[in-house]
C-alpha cells in the first residue's frame, strides 16, 4: 500500500506524521505549551499509578500474561 510518506508500516507513518511539524516549525509559545502538556501528562500518570484504577489495570495486564511487547504507564 502506497501512502504520502512512502511507507506501509503504520508505526513509521505515525512517527513521520508526529515529527513533520518539527520540520516546518511552530511558534515558540506553542512548543512551550506542548512541553508543559507532556510534563503534566507524565506527572499525572506517575501520580495515579497507585490509585485503585491503576492497580486494577496492572493486575489485569499481569493476568493476561503473554510476551512482554509493551508496558502500561500511568
Amino acid at each position: 500500500m502506497t501512502n504520502l510518506i512512502g511507507s506501509s508500516n503504520i508505526t513509521e507513518r505515525l512517527a513521520q506524521f508526529a515529527i513533520a511539524p518539527a520540520r516546518g516549525g511552530f511558534a515558540q509559545s506553542a512548543r512551550a505549551f506542548a512541553k508543559l502538556s507532556m510534563l503534566d501528562w507524565a506527572a499525572c500518570a506517575l501520580a495515579g499509578r497507585d490509585e485503585p484504577a491503576g492497580q486494577i489495570v496492572r493486575r489485569m495486564v499481569a493476568a493476561e500474561g503473554g510476551k512482554a511487547e509493551s508496558f502500561v504507564f500511568g
